[in-house]
């Protein structure tokens, strides 16, 4: 099957854009400033065209919300600010009242141990029979959860942007996503400023599980995936699944730019599918068309 990208041209729909595959579809999950949306499809190429469900409607201008599915619940984690007793983006949850991705969803305020702090881009790592919490506020940080609404213990950095490809315009280092193969964990992640062609995507690499220890943390020296193609700023991406002959594949959503020099403004989402050499994922270079 070929598709061709962008997938999704609506500005407000692309964004930061998470897809995640249960039970045979795809949701989709976006924010504007009227709310935030889980969006259900039938196939990866089908995006665009899903029912949206509006999920919260006092949205606060809220960054990047995550879908995640723990125990028999879902859990939507993003950073709100512009709401009641806040004073800046900080990671908050909303959780489902039953199994169903579509919700309804309960508003359950800031992840405690990130009160009014610049805490945005939060995600899950599963290591060591624990759960953490990823987030940026600038850098990468981690932290242990003793439950989805509690960080407990230290806060760790465990990247820096300081690297050439990681300070175009701005230093960041933001949007993590966690990979396994392997044996080995990666994080996945959105460097420079998101308003630059130059956004790309860096890797940070742990062989030996102490995922809060910087030093164990091996960082890429130059972006793993880069504007190509006449395709600019490609970053902050998730990492889904689709069904070939031979099994389920890995297939990365991430936005991008189609004119360079349109930043915030100029958003799309693209897919791109991804492989693995000897455990490392193999991005390529963002293409215009491709073929599952």
């Amino acid at each position: 099957m070929k598709i061709k990208n962008p997938v999704i041209t609506e500005l407000r729909k692309s964004a930061d854009p998470f897809v995640t595959f249960y039970n045979g579809a795809y949701y989709s999950c976006y924010t504007d400033t009227h709310g935030v949306y889980v969006s259900k499809a039938a196939s990866i190429d089908t995006l665009a065209a899903a029912e949206e469900h509006c999920v919260f409607d006092r949205c606060g201008e809220w960054y990047a919300p995550e879908l995640h599915k723990i125990e028999n619940k879902w859990y939507i984690y993003g950073a709100p600010a512009n709401l009641e007793g806040y004073t800046t983006h900080t990671m908050s949850v909303l959780v489902s009242e039953s199994d169903d991705p579509l919700g309804p969803y309960t508003f359950k305020g800031q992840i405690r141990g990130l009160e009014n702090k610049w805490a945005i881009d939060g995600t899950l790592l599963y290591a060591n029979g624990k759960t953490y919490m990823i987030w940026s506020d600038g850098k990468l940080l981690i932290s242990e959860m003793s439950d989805p609404f509690t960080l407990i213990g230290e806060q760790y950095v465990i990247a820096k942007p300081e690297l050439p490809f990681e300070t175009v315009m701005s230093p960041v280092a933001e949007g993590p996503f966690v990979l396994k193969k392997d044996n080995l964990i990666h994080i996945v992640y959105a460097a420079s400023d998101s308003r630059s062609d130059d956004y790309c995507l860096g890797l940070l690499t742990c062989k030996n599980g102490n995922v809060t220890d910087k030093d164990s943390w091996i960082k890429s020296e130059t972006p793993v995936f880069k504007k190509a193609n006449g395709i600019f700023g490609p970053g902050h991406c998730s990492v889904t699944q689709y069904k070939t002959p031979d099994g389920m594949r890995d297939i990365m959503v991430y936005h991008a730019n189609s004119v360079s020099g349109s930043g915030w403004n100029g958003r799309e989402v693209y897919l791109q599918p991804i492989s693995y050499e000897n455990g490392y994922p193999v991005f390529g270079e963002p293409q215009r068309e491709i073929t599952l």
